[in-house]
């Protein structure tokens, strides 16, 4: 049935998605797919015609090989493991969930003033494009620029969108690691021996770009990049990095009574400050299952780390970015985020460039 909701979830605003999802969790999708085959065409024709399935293996190259086209890879998801890139100070976890999965991706390779007496021969370019024409030059599913001579890749982007890539078993899986993966690949394959980039990254929360770097500092206790291997260019940022992230291993908490200070001395809606505030009033006193539309969902139980007269910082920015498509919550966190990375104690960085030596 999860075909039927995708359907009739793509012709939906955000609103209603969230509608969907999350006021009605127990809607009995048989049900509404008879529904939607008797009085509803949302999408032209009938629900039931088989469409044409297209052969992946034949159409995408086997390899890339240096040009322009459509390719696919094969990841074997599970000897990816955190320990492996991410640091020792990781769990060894798998990143992706699934074993053995082929991925196509198509990309484009040109150079300045190509096929001109003016061609740029010291650098040259290869984007990222979706599978589909349609959706091409509307998203941008990533960018990488190559100084021939040094065999030095800059990433300039790094998209997460599901039509940058499609995958043969249709399992879902982080978009923007495996992207980065098949990044990885290419450069491996230029004989690239350095990768650097600017770290301008940001996570979608409503209508709102949440700066990663924070975000996931907060989160995590590092930037974004840094999961990936990359260091600082700098090393007085490498110090800093060492030093968040041994804060964050403390947990810093942040009182009540200062949380809703803070929400107010940014103009935090007050109907936004009045859930908060019975979230927090409810707490200190019931350690027992809570609703659903108060925190995780009627299985989950209170963490202990909210009990009290302190919170946690980190758990409190993850609990409310955990649905994207809240706009009222992804509002509140934008409004506050960067002033609950300063009362964590968090330094800042100089900058945001990182590397990551290939040779």
């Amino acid at each position: 049935m999860n075909s039927i909701k995708h359907r009739i979830m793509e012709n939906m605003t955000n609103e209603q998605k969230t509608l969907f999802l999350l006021k009605i969790p127990y809607i009995n999708l048989f049900k509404l797919s008879k529904t939607y085959e008797r009085n509803i065409i949302l999408r032209g024709g009938n629900p039931k015609d088989k469409k044409v399935k297209i052969d992946y293996d034949k159409e995408y190259n086997k390899e890339y090989d240096n040009n322009t086209g459509k390719f696919n890879i094969e990841i074997d998801t599970q000897k990816i493991k955190q320990g492996l890139i991410f640091g020792a100070h990781q769990k060894n976890d798998n990143i992706f969930l699934g074993c053995n999965n082929k991925f196509y991706y198509r990309v484009e390779r040109y150079s300045t003033n190509e096929g001109t007496e003016y061609e740029d021969k010291e650098y040259k370019f290869i984007d990222f494009i979706t599978i589909k024409d349609k959706y091409k030059g509307l998203i941008d599913c990533g960018s990488i620029s190559i100084n021939i001579k040094n065999k030095i890749a800059t990433i300039t982007s790094l998209g997460s969108d599901s039509k940058c890539l499609k995958s043969k078993n249709d399992v879902d899986f982080k978009y923007g690691d495996i992207l980065y993966q098949i990044m990885l690949y290419i450069c491996k394959k230029e004989k690239i021996k350095r990768i650097e980039l600017t770290d301008n990254s940001n996570r979608k929360c409503g209508d709102i770009d949440l700066s990663l770097d924070y975000l996931k500092t907060l989160t995590h206790g590092f930037p974004h990049y840094h999961k990936y291997g990359f260091k600082f260019k700098y090393d007085e940022d490498n110090e800093t990095l060492i030093e968040n992230y041994n804060k964050y291993k403390t947990d810093p908490k942040i009182t009540k009574k200062k949380l809703l200070s803070l929400l107010k001395k940014k103009n935090v809606d007050e109907k936004t400050i009045e859930s908060i505030n019975k979230i927090l009033d409810k707490l200190p006193n019931d350690t027992q299952e809570i609703k659903h539309s108060l925190i995780y969902g009627a299985h989950h139980k209170i963490d202990t780390n909210f009990i009290g007269c302190e919170i946690s910082i980190k758990k409190i920015v993850k609990l409310y970015t955990l649905n994207l498509l809240n706009k009222e919550n992804c509002d509140m966190i934008h409004k506050i985020y960067i002033e609950l990375y300063k009362e964590a104690g968090y330094k800042f960085y100089s900058t945001k460039e990182f590397y990551l030596n290939l040779k």
